[in-house]
């Protein structure tokens, strides 16, 4: 978006630039367009145009071309799986995930084995930049109702991502107090552990956590800790 040379590591993070980029790969990502983006700089302190926005966005997925093809399988493959009525015998499948119908729920099973649920799934015929589309509709709760939810590509993606985060994270917490770290908690992305001060380490405890499992084979996962007497943001 700004053209900054040099490692991006090296980029002040307390800077509009720095803040600016980090928005963009956390909420275009999954989508996220022009206006949108606009809102949710404001949110993160960053005031910025449409104009701006929009352009930012372009070069996102200029960049990134495959992350937004993948927004386009993921939705194409669940909208198949409620047309078709697939069955996880019989699933449509893309890469490492598999889309089939369980009774009233459509399920996306993640390379963990785990499976996000929709319930009462629906393909809605619309209009999309003037052509006729499919949209996914399922039901979910709110305020102890069930309520119609229209969803997309990149929502989906943006579920199966964090679900597959949620994963690693709590693999992580496992390997943890295998090795004798005892996790009370987690703040979001993080694991919170107590061990006596002479024992272990925070280079040990990130090297533990980061140990993949088989089906994330080759995926690049790294943690940074610290260490405190009382637990800090």
């Amino acid at each position: 978006v700004f053209s900054i040379p040099g490692d991006p590591e090296l980029i002040d993070k307390s800077s509009t630039e720095y803040k600016i980029g980090k928005n963009l790969v956390l909420g275009c990502g999954y989508g996220l367009g022009g206006a949108k983006f606009v809102a949710y700089s404001e949110k993160a302190g960053v005031e910025i145009t449409e104009a701006f926005a929009k352009q930012a966005v372009k070069s996102y997925r200029t960049k990134h071309r495959k992350i937004v093809q993948f927004w386009y399988d993921v939705e194409r493959c669940a909208i198949a799986a409620v047309q078709k009525r697939s069955t996880k015998q019989a699933p449509i499948v893309l890469r490492n995930l598999t889309f089939y119908m369980d009774a009233q729920w459509l399920c996306i099973s993640l390379p963990s084995g785990r499976s996000l649920r929709y319930y009462r799934p629906r393909v809605i015929p619309v209009e999309k930049y003037g052509q006729p589309s499919y949209q996914l509709q399922f039901k979910t709760e709110f305020r102890g109702q069930l309520v119609p939810e229209t969803t997309y590509g990149g929502k989906l993606v943006e579920n199966i991502t964090q679900a597959v985060a949620r994963d690693l994270l709590v693999k992580g917490m496992f390997e943890a107090e295998a090795h004798g770290y005892a996790v009370h908690g987690t703040v979001h992305d993080e694991i919170i552990t107590e061990q006596d001060p002479d024992a272990g380490s925070v280079h040990e405890l990130e090297q533990i956590v980061c140990k993949l499992p088989e089906w994330a084979d080759g995926l690049p996962l790294s943690a940074e800790g610290f260490e405190s007497y009382r637990y800090r943001k």
